[in-house]
Order: structure tokens, then C-alpha cells, then sequence
């Protein structure tokens, strides 16, 4: 039994696989380890999304997403937000083109959150398109909306 041809494939992956502050580097990162601010979007409520579902006429298209990248969310809330949401597409316009699904896994890596700003990082190798909806909590203190008051901070505000 001959193990080392295994042990030599270990370490070639584990030197190849570098750290840095934003996770290990699976795939191309930014050049720089600062996120790419992104100030688009609209505030409705105590709601901010990125963009909507997806429409080609009004230009209503989702955030390039490629692996690796690295992004600083201005959600405009003003507060902590009780959730953050993310929405991956193959197409551009999101549902104008194609389909739309939640993120899931390393899809879409929530790396901070605060008062005024997301961050997030396409922790896969694969390009997406995506749209975020940052949830505020709403003013009874009773959860974010869409929740049903059951969501975070919500469950009659315990």
C-alpha cells in the first residue's frame, strides 16, 4: 500500500489553497481584499432590495456576481437589519429572462452586517446574477416584513 501519492495531493491542495481575511481562495479574487460598494437600490418601508424581480425596459437588473466576488451592501435602513436575503439568477434581468432562486451555501457568503451596510462574497467558483432584499424591523417591533411577525425579532416581539 503506497500512501505517498495521497499524502503529496494533500499538500499540494492545502498550499494552493491560501487564506486571507475575506475566506480561503477557491477561485480569482478582487484584486484588492476591499469590498466593491454598490449604493443602487431602493428603499421601500423597512425594506431595502438591490433591485426588483427583474425587467428589461425599465434596465431593472440584478448585481454581477461572478466567483470571488466581493461586495459592501448600502441598505440605507439606518438600523440593524433582522435578515438579509439573496436571490441568484443565470440572467441578467432575473425573471425577464429566466428564473430566480434562493442563495444557498456558498452561493452568497454573508461576511458583515450593521446600522448602514452588507457585505457579502460569492464564496462559489460560479458567475450569477444577484439581487439582495435587506429586511429592517418594522415599527410594533413584531418582525421584519413578509415574516408574518413570526420572523426574527418578531413572535410578538420577544
Amino acid at each position: 500500500m503506497e500512501r505517498i501519492p495521497a499524502l503529496g495531493v494533500f499538500l499540494a491542495f492545502s498550499v494552493g489553497c491560501g487564506n486571507s481575511p475575506i475566506g480561503p481562495q477557491i477561485c480569482d479574487r478582487p484584486v484588492t481584499e476591499d469590498p466593491i460598494p454598490v449604493h443602487e437600490g431602493e428603499r421601500i418601508g423597512n425594506v431595502f432590495q438591490t433591485s426588483g424581480w427583474g425587467s428589461v425596459e425599465d434596465g431593472d437588473d440584478f448585481l454581477s456576481f461572478d466567483g470571488g466576488r466581493f461586495y459592501e451592501i448600502h441598505h440605507e435602513l439606518g438600523v440593524m437589519p433582522v435578515a438579509v436575503y439573496g436571490y441568484v439568477s443565470f440572467e441578467r434581468y432575473g425573471l425577464a429572462e429566466g428564473s430566480v432562486s434562493e442563495t444557498a451555501g456558498n452561493q452568497m457568503e454573508i461576511k458583515s452586517v450593521d446600522e448602514s451596510t452588507v457585505t457579502v462574497l460569492n464564496g462559489s467558483c460560479t458567475e450569477y446574477y444577484l439581487r439582495i432584499v435587506v429586511i429592517g424591523p418594522d415599527d410594533t417591533g413584531s418582525g421584519g416584513a413578509g415574516m408574518g411577525g413570526a420572523g426574527m425579532g418578531g413572535a410578538g416581539g420577544r
